[in-house]
């Protein structure tokens, strides 16, 4: 039996399906089962601006990870654009748009193959711009090798054939037995000549992706060395605030013991 999807309301109040509004301001199905709405070409639009909002911010102090973030986004839309869809349905629906995107960008990169249109891809663009895993750097075919330096920009090194260059020499003649010789020479150093500048420039990937990926780690390391120090700062700071009242409780204690010395020896004195 076919679920019924269920349309995005744009009331505050309980659905008809059980779904609630929770403290916080996020839609709960009473049912325990996530709605799936239906997602228009400018909700996706939203939910594309809030990921490149609030993604930046995964791994702080408000949004610690990835189903912190979904949360906020549900509630970002709900209270600026008074529509309701739950966390899962947001993370969802950006699955279905990055795959899409994914999708797009591999097909449009192969050669031989119809351009295809996607109505999000500049917007994802901006997101997915810098990502080796959907913009690949390097793409092989059986004739060439496409180096995707840059993201808009593709060199592509043609691999001659020898195979095209024999047939073109007529076997029965024995004066081009020396043209025949020549070519296939010439051939192969073409063919080393190109084959060793992709391999220097693959290497040059390689090289820039490991020095990329060691100064990730070194900054990494920086930052948790120092959120150490400020740990530790806060730590000396508590310690120094506990002394300091210790020290006032102790002073306080001592006047206290003066004061009642000082009054029995005023008794004692009075009655003598």
């Amino acid at each position: 039996m076919k679920t019924q999807q269920l349309q995005p309301t744009r009331s505050k109040s309980t659905s008809q399906t059980g779904s609630a509004l929770t403290s916080n301001g996020l839609l709960r199905n009473s049912n325990k089962e996530e709605t799936n709405p239906h997602w228009t070409k400018d909700h996706s639009l939203i939910l594309i601006d809030c990921y490149k909002l609030f993604r930046s911010k995964v791994g702080g102090i408000d949004i610690k990870n990835l189903k912190k973030m979904w949360e906020v986004i549900a509630r970002y839309i709900l209270e600026k654009h008074n529509l309701q869809y739950t966390p899962v349905n947001c993370e969802n629906r950006w699955r279905v748009l990055e795959r899409n995107y994914k999708k797009y960008i591999e097909n449009n990169s192969q050669t031989g193959r119809g351009r295809k249109y996607f109505e999000f891809a500049e917007q994802m663009g901006t997101i997915f711009n810098k990502k080796r895993n959907v913009n690949p750097e390097i793409l092989l075919t059986s004739s060439s090798v496409i180096l995707n330096d840059k993201l808009n920009t593709e060199e592509i090194l043609e691999v001659p054939s020898m195979e095209k260059d024999i047939e073109n020499v007529e076997p029965n003649r024995e004066d081009n037995t020396t043209k025949i010789s020549v070519k296939k020479t010439t051939t192969r150093n073409k063919i080393k000549t190109q084959l060793h500048s992709t391999k220097y420039k693959k290497q040059s990937i390689l090289e820039q992706m490991r020095i990329d990926r060691k100064h990730y780690q070194e900054e990494s390391l920086m930052l948790k060395k120092v959120k150490m120090e400020q740990m530790l700062e806060m730590e000396k700071e508590k310690l120094n605030i506990k002394k300091r009242r210790n020290e006032l409780l102790e002073k306080r204690n001592k006047l206290i013991e003066e004061m009642v010395q000082n009054k029995n020896f005023s008794n004692i004195d009075f009655l003598s």
